[in-house]
C-alpha cells in the first residue's frame, strides 16, 4: 500500500535490461514508468510520484543475501509487458486524478488504485519490542525498519519484533518460549511461533490452528506482555480535524492490482494535491494509545513524510493509520525518537479528536479499525493468514463503531450507500467459486516469500513478482456489489481486475454439480449512477456503476473439485471458444 499523489495506470514498456546493471540516476530527476527500480552501485532508486511528476527517489540500500542472486534487490523491479492488455496500476494509495479509461492499448480499466506498492499492507509485520502503558509520556524502542536485527548474542526476541533472515532461523524469548525468524507477505522478517501451513483445507471460519487463539495485539504484531490501555468502544470522534476537507471515502473490499484480494481499509481522499501546511490534518477517533509506527520515507525513499500508526483504544479495538503525513503534537515526538530508523514501538497517550498528524503535503491515507472480541465468519481456512496479516480475521466496519453524529457525517463522504457501508472483505462460499483463493501448497496470503522472483534480471519482459502471483479472488466490486470481479494475482505476470462478459452466469450459483465453466474476462470501465463513462478523476460519485468493455482479456476455465478446491485454468488473450479441456497449465487453488 505504498501512496503516492494521483492515481496512475502503469503502461508497461518491453525492456531487457537488467536493473542489476543499470547506470544509477540522480535522484529527482525525472522517470518514465511509475514504481519501476534500477539497482545500482548497491543501492535500490525508485521511480516515484512527487507532485505532477514522476521523479527517481534517492538511494536505498540493498542488503545482499549470502546466496544473493545477480540482483540483489528485495524490492519488486516492474519492467514492461506488451502483453496482456491489461495493466496492473501500481497501486497509488487512495489518490484518484489520472484517467483510468480503457483502450485496445496496454491501457487498464482496472479497478481503481488506492495504494502504492508491490506491497499490499505498508507493514505486515509491525515492529514492537517495547511495553506500552498508558502513561502520557512515551517509553519507546526504535528499531530498523529493513529486519536488519541481529538474531544472536545480546538481541532481545520478542513475538512480533524484527529479525534477521540471515541469522539464525530460531530461538527462544526470555519465557523460553521458541520462535522462528518467519518471512511475511511485506517481505519483512519477524519472530513468530511455528506456524501450520497455510494450504490447509477449508474449515469453518473459526479456523482449527491453534494460533487463532491469539489476542489482537498478537495479530497486530505487539509485544506478548503489553499492558492493555484505556477503554473505548465507540468513535466519538472522526479521522478528520475537519471532515468537510475529505473529498469522498471508498469502503473496504477494493480490489486492485497487487491487491489481488479484497483490502482491509477503507480509503480517505482528499480534493486536490500538495497543500499548505496544515490544511488536511488527520485526528484520532477515540481516546487510546499510540503504541508502534512506521516511518516509509526512511524505508522506502519517499521525498515526503509517510507514517504507519497504530493506536491501541482499549484491549480489544485498534485503529490503524497507513500513509499519514507529518506527525503533529503528542505524536511529533515518535518521529524525534525514531530518528533515521525506520520503525517505533512505545507509549503516547492521545485523545479522541486530537490532531496526530499533517496530511497536506501528500495527502490521502489509508483507515483499518480491529476488534479483538470478534472473529470474521466469511474466511473458510484462517490459516491461509497465518504467516501474514494474521489481524484480518479481526477486520471491523469503523462505521458501525461510531457514534450517530460522526457516522452521519462520515457516511454523506463514502461512495456506497448500502449496508454495510465500510465494506467486506469476507467472501469465501465452501463449495462454491467465490471467494479469496491461493494455489495450493504456496503457503496461503504470504505466498511465496523469498522464493518469488522479485527480479528481472533474467531480461522477462513480464512485471516483477511477489507473494501476490499465487492469489486468485472472485468476490462483489467494493461499490458495485451486484459485479463480480475477478481479481486474478498472476494474468500472465499481470495482477490484474477483470470481469466476466454480459450474460455469463453468475459465480456465486456455481457447484461442484455446474462442472467446469469457462468466462470470457473483458476489461472494466466505470461509470457515474446515470450510465455516463467516468475516468476516476475529481470527486467520486456515490453508487457508480462496474461494466464490462468490448476489449476481451481471455477466458478463465474454473471447476469446483469434491474437496472444495477449485481447479483454474488461465487463457490469456485468448477466445473462450479455444478451451478444449484442462490441460497441464492449471493450477489448483485453496480457501
Amino acid at each position: 500500500m505504498r501512496k503516492l499523489s494521483a492515481l496512475v495506470i502503469l503502461v508497461l514498456t518491453a525492456s531487457t535490461l537488467s536493473p542489476a546493471l543499470a547506470a544509477a540516476p540522480k535522484p529527482g530527476t525525472t522517470c518514465k514508468t511509475l514504481n519501476q527500480k534500477i539497482t545500482s552501485g548497491g543501492q535500490v532508486y525508485t521511480c516515484i510520484k512527487s507532485g505532477s511528476k514522476k521523479v527517481w527517489s534517492k538511494g536505498v540500500k540493498v542488503v545482499v543475501k549470502p546466496k544473493a542472486a545477480p540482483t540483489p534487490s528485495a524490492s519488486p523491479s516492474p519492467a514492461a509487458s506488451p502483453s496482456p492488455s491489461l495493466t496492473p496500476a501500481p497501486i497509488s494509495s487512495a489518490t484518484p486524478s489520472a484517467s483510468a479509461t480503457p483502450s485496445a492499448s496496454a491501457t487498464p480499466s482496472a479497478s481503481a488504485t488506492p495504494s502504492a506498492s508491490a506491497t499490499p499492507s505498508a507493514s505486515a509485520t509491525p515492529s514492537a519490542t517495547a511495553t506500552p502503558s498508558a502513561s502520557p509520556s512515551s517509553t519507546t524502542q526504535t528499531g530498523s525498519g529493513s529486519g536488519s536485527n541481529s538474531n544472536s548474542g545480546s538481541a532481545k526476541i520478542v513475538e512480533g519484533s524484527l529479525c534477521d533472515a540471515n541469522g539464525p532461523a530460531n530461538g527462544k524469548d526470555a519465557s523460553g518460549v521458541e520462535l522462528f525468524c518467519t518471512k511475511g507477505g511485506d517481505g519483512k522478517s519477524s519472530w513468530r511461533p511455528k506456524q501450520s501451513g497455510g494450504s490447509g483445507s477449508s474449515g469453518s471460519g473459526s479456523g482449527a490452528s491453534g494460533i487463532w487463539q491469539d489476542s489482537i495485539t498478537t495479530s497486530l504484531g505487539l509485544a506478548p506482555d503489553l499492558k492493555c490501555a484505556g477503554s473505548a468502544t465507540q468513535l466519538t470522534s472522526g479521522f478528520m480535524k475537519d471532515v468537510n476537507t475529505i473529498s469522498h471515502i471508498t469502503p473496504m473490499g477494493e480490489m486492485t492490482s497487487t491487491h489481488v484480494t479484497p483490502v482491509d481499509h477503507i480509503y480517505v481522499y482528499f480534493p486536490q494535491q500538495a497543500k499548505p501546511a496544515g490544511t488536511y490534518m488527520v485526528t484520532s477517533p477515540a481516546d487510546g494509545v499510540i503504541i508502534s509506527a512506521e516511518d516509509f520515507r526512511i524505508q522506502n525513499g519517499y521525498p515526503y513524510p509517510d507514517y504507519r500508526l497504530v493506536i491501541m483504544h482499549s484491549c480489544k479495538l485498534f485503529s490503524v493509520y497507513i500513509h499519514v503525513g507529518t506527525l503533529i503534537g503528542s505524536a511529533s515526538k515518535i518521529a524525534t525518537e525514531m530518528q533515521s530508523r525506520g520503525s517505533w514501538s512505545g507509549s503516547i497517550e492521545i485523545k479522541a479528536g486530537e490532531v496526530i498528524a499533517d496530511d497536506s503535503a501528500n495527502p490521502n491515507f489509508d483507515y483499518s479499525l480491529f476488534d479483538g472480541s470478534t472473529k470474521l465468519s466469511g474466511f473458510a481456512n484462517l490459516d491461509s493468514y497465518a504467516n501474514s496479516e494474521r489481524w484480518k480475521p479481526f477486520t471491523v466496519d469503523p462505521f458501525d463503531y461510531m457514534t450517530s453524529a460522526v457516522k452521519t457525517s462520515y457516511a454523506a463522504k463514502l461512495t456506497r450507500t448500502a449496508a454495510p457501508l465500510g465494506g467486506k472483505i469476507d467472501y469465501d462460499k465452501v463449495g462454491g467459486i467465490v471467494g479469496n483463493w491461493f494455489v495450493k501448497g504456496t503457503n496461503g496470503y504470504a505466498g511465496q516469500g523469498a522464493n518469488a522472483n522479485y527480479s528481472n534480471a533474467t531480461g522477462s519482459s513480464k512485471v516483477s513478482r511477489g507473494y501476490w502471483d499465487t492469489h486468485l479472488a472472485i468476490a462483489p466490486h467494493n461499490v458495485d456489489t451486484e459485479q463480480y470481479i475477478f481479481s486474478v494475482g498472476d494474468w500472465d505476470g499481470c495482477p490484474c481486475q477483470m470481469v466476466a462478459a454480459p450474460g455469463q452466469i453468475n459465480p456465486s450459483s456455481i457447484t461442484a454439480a455446474s462442472g467446469t465453466i469457462v468466462y470470457e474476462l473483458r476489461e472494466l470501465q466505470l461509470q457515474s449512477a446515470s450510465g455516463s463513462d467516468w475516468d476516476r478523476g475529481g470527486i467520486w460519485p456515490q453508487n457508480f456503476k462496474v461494466v464490462a468493455t468490448n476489449i476481451v482479456a481471455g477466458y478463465l476455465a474454473i471447476r469446483v473439485n469434491a474437496d472444495n478446491s477449485i481447479t483454474v485454468e488461465k487463457g490469456v488473450g485468448l477466445a473462450k471458444s479455444s478451451f478444449t479441456g484442462f490441460t497441464s497449465k492449471a493450477l489448483t487453488y485453496t480457501h
